[in-house]
């Protein structure tokens, strides 16, 4: 009898741990489809924002850029990234953007400028172009872009990514010489490429 009462407290318990599994597997798949249509929805803005300021015109999805620009014919491609840290456990971390399918999921995607806007770095703040304000914003010619990017795709088609360590000072990979090279403000966004509106953000 005791036996049997083992063996039936043994099987509850693995049953329990299945369901404990079988939710957590759904716990994380709704939280990585959450964090997906967040990503989506600040991309959306941030195109949006250039898009006002440069007084251009959003593009549609399958376009080969985000953002255009008639009276200068010009393509902007706009990426937009949180700060990603790797290791919490660190008083202070390395902390660093990840800007994806720079070229599109072909790899195809063909554009003037690399309009990269990163959420600011709290710890380095004063050593930003835009200090004052909760975005870092750089400004990339095309033909200058592929060489900051690294591959972050086995898939059937190349997708190439530019990560960024959010410490202006750190020369952790190429892609640091961005800061000294690209970094520009909403500023002058809007005064390069011609656009009047007032953006809220």
């Amino acid at each position: 009898m005791e036996e049997s009462s083992t063996l039936s407290t043994g099987d509850q318990l693995h049953d329990e741990i299945a369901l404990l599994k079988e939710e957590n597997a759904n716990l994380r798949f709704n939280l990585e489809r959450l964090e997906r249509e967040v990503q989506v929805g600040e991309s959306l803005r941030a195109e949006s924002v250039i898009a006002r300021l440069a007084g251009g015109r959003l593009s549609s999805n399958n376009a080969d850029h985000d953002v255009y620009l008639s009276r200068q014919k010009m393509q902007l491609e706009v990426k937009f990234s949180r700060i990603n840290v790797a290791d919490k456990r660190h008083k202070n971390p390395t902390a660093r953007w990840a800007w994806h399918k720079i070229f599109g999921s072909s790899g195809q995607k063909k554009f003037d400028r690399l309009i990269l806007i990163g959420e600011r770095d709290d710890r380095y703040a004063a050593f930003y172009a835009t200090s004052g304000h909760p975005l870092v914003v750089f400004d990339i010619p095309y033909a200058e872009a592929s060489s900051f990017t690294i591959k972050t795709s086995t898939l059937m088609h190349e997708m190439r990514s530019i990560q960024l360590v959010t410490n202006p000072n750190s020369t952790a990979s190429a892609a640091s010489q961005i800061f000294t090279l690209y970094q520009t403000t909403l500023e002058n966004i809007e005064t390069t490429y011609g656009g009047k509106c007032e953006v809220i953000l």
